[in-house]
């Protein structure tokens, strides 16, 4: 009977230790899948840095990263990059030493070289109180990152944009709260910063419509715009000091709620005023536009000619009204000038200081008569209009033709008299010396041009001093006609 009861012992042993065996393995299975289906990172990783296991987030990271099998070693995981590497050495360091660990921001290479940013856990795999392994549990928070630099990115706009704009901006919600403002709207209101503090705006607009000149009407206009939320509305207010200010207002819409109201407040003052200076300096520069005494072009980008003032009738033949928006700039230039003053034109657009603001070129006036001009061109600010003052030149070419051909005339006379003939100017300086005075002189034409003439003819024997007097003696016959 003993025996028989021993055995069913036995037997009711087996059969708990086979059924604690099968949870066992359950458990272990459940456990397996979760590693393997986690979307986390997870490597197990021994006393001597050896990788034990990983999981299959990691083995797919480390296929994109360089197509192989897991390393044997942590310190061979490419994953991990070798500036961060030095975090996962001091965190196991604290496990070991029995502190409290803290989890770290890191990041692990992506294919391509892109980065995870990931939330790394390290902590120590005990058995008996004694530590195994050690566990590195990483998530990825790339995307939590994206939305929070997002976030912080916008909101940086925000605040950027509302202090950057001119005017004064008030944001209320629909209870009168003040939600938002920038210092421009405290400095043209003269608020203290206390007074805005603690949001409510009824002391706000006490302290603003004590300074109108009608805040009755002020205060008015605004319970009107809180009846009607979705109301836009602009309008002027005046100040008792002078000053007038420009009050516009816009329902802050969220979807399609009416969540607040947008107040922007522009200062007017000077505006009258500054009509009325643009008014006369209109006036002024046509003044000077039109009595220059020089023609003047206003060209648009198309070289179309849009304002001309009466001078350039004498250049080109035809009366300011006969060209204003009916000719362009390069309808009197001649074709072999145009490439040129295009290209000009287009350097002038780039803002490149290789564009020459004065040059020449040649034109055909009505009449067909062909006139050298000098043009002074210039881009007029914050357009792409250009102004011109042009001049006619063509007897001035002339003239200076006919100057170039005597000189060379009497060039041409020097050179063909054996005699020591040369060419001071007012300074007394070396000008000009013919092939004979420097070969019997011996002087290098090169070395003694612009010298002064007691460098070049030191004292000498008075007979040789003599000579030299009667050449410079020739010399003034020789230039009476040149006004020397």
């Amino acid at each position: 009977m003993t025996e028989n009861n021993t055995g069913l012992k036995d037997l009711e042993k087996v059969k708990n230790l086979k059924n604690e065996i099968s949870r066992l393995k359950k458990e272990i299975a459940f456990k397996e899948e979760i590693f393997e289906l986690s979307p986390n990172y997870i490597i197990l990783m021994g006393l001597n840095g050896e990788i034990l296991e990983v999981n299959n987030a990691v083995k797919q990271l480390i296929s994109r990263v360089n197509n192989k099998s897991s390393p044997e070693k942590i310190s061979n995981l490419k994953i991990i990059p070798p500036d961060e590497y030095q975090k996962y050495i001091d965190c196991i360091s604290i496990i070991f030493n029995n502190k409290n660990n803290r989890p770290f921001k890191s990041y692990f290479l992506d294919k391509g070289g892109e980065s995870r940013h990931v939330k790394v856990y390290i902590s120590p795999v005990k058995s008996e109180n004694e530590i195994i392994a050690v566990s590195i549990f990483a998530t990825d928070i790339t995307d939590l990152k994206l939305m929070k630099d997002s976030l912080r990115e916008s909101l940086s706009l925000h605040k950027a944009t509302l202090e950057s704009v001119a005017n004064g901006i008030l944001v209320v919600n629909q209870n009168g709260i003040v939600t938002s403002y920038n210092h421009k709207f405290l400095e043209m209101w003269d608020i203290p910063s206390k007074m805005i503090s603690p949001g409510y705006d009824e002391q706000l607009l006490d302290y603003i419509s004590g300074n109108l000149k009608n805040p009755l009407e002020f205060r008015e206009k605004i319970k009107k715009l809180y009846d009607n939320p979705r109301e836009i509305s602009i309008d002027t207010l005046e100040f008792k000091d002078g000053r007038v200010y420009q009050r516009y207002s816009q329902p802050q819409i969220i979807g399609n709620k009416v969540t607040g109201r947008v107040w922007s407040f522009s200062d007017q003052t000077k505006f009258k005023k500054t009509k009325e200076s643009l008014r006369e300096s209109i006036a002024y520069y046509k003044t000077i536009f039109e009595h220059s005494g020089t023609a003047t072009l206003m060209v648009e980008e198309n070289n179309t000619i849009s304002l001309a003032n009466s001078e350039t009738e004498n250049i080109f033949g035809y009366h300011p009204l006969e060209i204003i928006n009916k000719k362009t700039w390069m309808d009197f230039v001649l074709p072999e000038y145009i490439p040129q003053m295009m290209e000009y034109q287009r350097l002038r657009y780039t803002n490149s200081t290789s564009a020459p603001e004065n040059y020449e070129f040649r034109i055909i006036d009505k009449y067909g008569r062909i006139k050298d001009i000098y043009a002074n061109v210039c881009l007029i600010p914050g357009t792409r209009r250009t102004l011109a003052s042009i001049i006619d030149v063509t007897e001035r070419n002339r003239a200076i033709a006919r100057i170039k051909e005597s000189e060379n005339r009497y060039r041409t006379l020097a050179e063909a008299v054996e005699e020591f003939v040369f060419i001071l100017n007012k300074e007394d300086q070396l000008e000009y010396i013919h092939e004979y005075a420097a070969r019997k002189w011996e002087l290098n034409p090169e070395e003694v041009l612009g010298k002064p003439r007691c460098e070049i003819f030191p004292l000498k024997p008075m007979r040789y001093r003599v000579n030299i007097s009667r050449g410079y003696l020739k010399l003034k016959k020789l230039c009476v006609e040149k006004t020397c």
